[in-house]
């Protein structure tokens, strides 16, 4: 009971003194990083704005109609100029105008701030042999933010009635290209 009551006390004299001080009001919260934060050290290289569509089958899995994840197929656009840079499809796949082109393993995903949206991803690129050096040649580290649109259909639009089509849901996101500094380009 004595230890109840002091734990008690110093916790109220604790949560008083905070308060007494402005602390709990001015006191930054901390923030977490995002599922797809980078690791320290990711130098920023390129951004731009991913804009086209997720490509969607509608099939049988299990005696169950569903729809599947093809590709996404997009321009990349300069984000202040809008000119096309390159271009975004299966693979996933960057290919930059200049011929430079990579892959990308996903690392780490998170669930996007727009509802009926694809999520955000932070993905391991890897250069395409037999590919141009240009642009995406340093390039270590891809992430996908800000997407808007561009998630799966609802279920029941997979139906016999469209079984082995396709459909195209449209979406944008930013894609933020990073290449390595002094750290170890793996994650862990």
């Amino acid at each position: 009971m004595h230890i109840f009551s002091r734990t008690r006390t110093i916790a109220l004299a604790c949560a008083l003194a905070c308060n007494l001080h402005g602390y709990a009001q001015i006191a930054p919260r901390p923030v977490p990083p995002s599922d797809t934060t980078v690791p320290v050290g990711a130098r920023l290289e390129l951004q731009v704005i991913g804009q086209g569509t997720q490509l969607y089958g509608c099939g049988v899995k299990g005696g169950v109609h569903a729809w599947t994840f093809q590709s996404p197929n997009a321009k990349l656009l300069d984000p202040a100029s809008h000119a096309i840079l390159g271009l975004h499809g299966a693979g996933p796949m960057w290919v930059w105008n200049d011929g430079s082109a990579l892959t990308g393993t996903v690392l780490r995903t998170q669930a996007s701030t727009e509802a009926g949206s694809v999520p955000w991803l932070l993905l391991r690129s890897h250069p395409v042999p037999g590919t141009k050096a240009g642009k995406l040649t340093p390039i270590v580290f891809v992430r996908r933010s800000e997407t808007h649109g561009g998630a799966m259909p609802p279920p029941e639009a997979c139906n016999p009635s469209n079984e082995n089509k396709t459909t195209a849901v449209s979406y944008s996101a930013l894609y933020t290209f990073y290449s390595i500094g002094s750290v170890s380009p793996d994650l862990h």
